[in-house]
């Protein structure tokens, strides 16, 4: 039974073992640059197509075939210069942590900018407000000089307290 097992595991060992065919560099190849350009475009397409893709139609903005258009490639040539640089893991993993850095920059960039303009647009509703406020309290003084004192909630308190003693 045991030969038997050892037998049949060979077999299916033996007939599991291939060989890889290696992935030739492509006829229309991108280098490594324009690649790593290409990535970047295709993230940004793809978070603006899942953000809010009826604004990108509207704009006449296909997503499909936006970085096809843009580089002027198909989609067989980006396929295989892809299939061509997975092969060397550590190169395509340079290749995305470029693209990735690249994006946190952009965003740091676009977050400071957001930061900025509401900042502004905070400084300005609170410039705002105090104008209102002074005019609120011009209004009061034109309507406080019609010769009768104005009274507070502590002028009360302190005549009660005066009378009882």
């Amino acid at each position: 039974m045991k030969k038997l097992f050892l037998i049949i595991s060979i077999v299916i060992i033996g007939a599991s073992c291939q060989e890889i065919p290696e992935v030739q560099k492509p006829e229309s190849f991108i280098e490594q640059p324009v690649m790593e350009e290409i990535l970047y475009e295709s993230i940004l397409i793809n978070a603006a197509q899942g953000y809010n893709i009826a604004k990108l139609k509207l704009i006449g903005l296909k997503p499909d075939t936006y970085v096809y258009d843009k580089f002027d490639i198909d989609s067989a040539t980006y396929a295989q210069n892809v299939a061509y640089y997975t092969t060397d893991i550590d190169a395509y993993r340079e290749m995305n942590a470029k693209v990735l850095d690249r994006i946190k920059a952009q965003l740091a960039v676009d977050d400071s900018i957001e930061t900025a303009e509401r900042k502004l647009k905070d400084s300005l509703r609170t410039a705002r407000a105090k104008e209102l406020q002074k005019e609120k309290q011009s209004e009061r003084t034109i309507e406080g000089n019609s010769g009768l004192p104005t009274r507070t909630v502590t002028d009360s308190f302190a005549r009660r307290y005066r009378k009882q003693n």
